[in-house]
């Protein structure tokens, strides 16, 4: 109730000003003020990165040598063919290669979309497990995103619900895009337009695990750059 969150803020706030950040921040959470929330979270990562800032240094630059040295020892003696043979292995299984298509929508989506209906290169099997992938991250997303981002109430959240809701909503817009295709003597059958609507959903699909993990190292006064990669990944898919 109010009262309990205004008891908990107000510990929240003698915590915060106690330099208690690690305390401060939970208590923000339990009482949810968003905002205090936000500027004890700035206040650990800033005392956090003011202590480790040279180390994150030293493993980026570390691991960027290790993966150069890798790549030139590769080139120069095919130290790792076995692993590129494996990886051509795989890629040449059906299933594997027609979900592999959803990063090749980044560079040519117009040529996706041609080999989905010219050239039969995907399949219904595949579009079920883009659209089953788009909705387990919509649902990780309502439990993982950032205490700061998410509006999602937990308590009333009900998987299942939510799970009908998204599939309904995507059957909704195949059907609708497949009907308007008709009424204007359009060639797509419901097959390619159920298969290359999933394909169209690729910027959300490959983005949504960054967003979530994103959203935990920002704070309010970063809000900005939160809601450009979300709209820059649902922009992308309408378009």
């Amino acid at each position: 109730n109010s009262l309990f969150s205004v008891a908990n803020s107000a510990i929240a706030r003698a915590e915060y000003r106690s330099h208690n950040y690690d305390n401060a921040l939970n208590y923000y959470k339990i009482a949810g003020d968003k905002v205090g929330y936000s500027e004890a979270y700035w206040q650990i990562r800033y005392d956090f990165l003011q202590q480790n800032m040279l180390t994150i240094l030293i493993v980026i630059i570390s691991i960027s040598v290790l993966i150069s040295g890798m790549k030139f020892v590769d080139r120069k003696w095919k130290t790792f063919a076995f692993y590129h043979n494996f990886t051509d292995k795989v890629k040449s299984i059906d299933l594997v290669r027609q979900l592999l298509m959803l990063f090749k929508m980044f560079r040519h989506p117009i040529d996706t979309y041609d080999d989905i209906k010219r050239y039969n290169k995907s399949s219904i099997l595949a579009a079920v497990i883009i659209y089953t992938i788009f909705v387990v991250e919509m649902i990780l997303l309502s439990y993982f995103e950032a205490f700061i981002f998410n509006n999602t109430n937990l308590a009333s959240f009900n998987v299942f619900r939510e799970m009908i809701i998204l599939y309904g909503v995507v059957f909704l817009f195949v059907i609708s895009n497949y009907l308007i295709s008709s009424l204007q003597n359009g060639e797509g059958f419901l097959k390619d337009v159920f298969i290359a609507t999933s394909y169209a959903l690729a910027p959300i699909i490959v983005f949504m695990p960054f967003i979530i993990i994103i959203s935990h190292g920002l704070t309010l006064n970063e809000v900005f750059i939160y809601k450009a990669i979300n709209g820059i990944s649902i922009f992308w898919t309408l378009l």
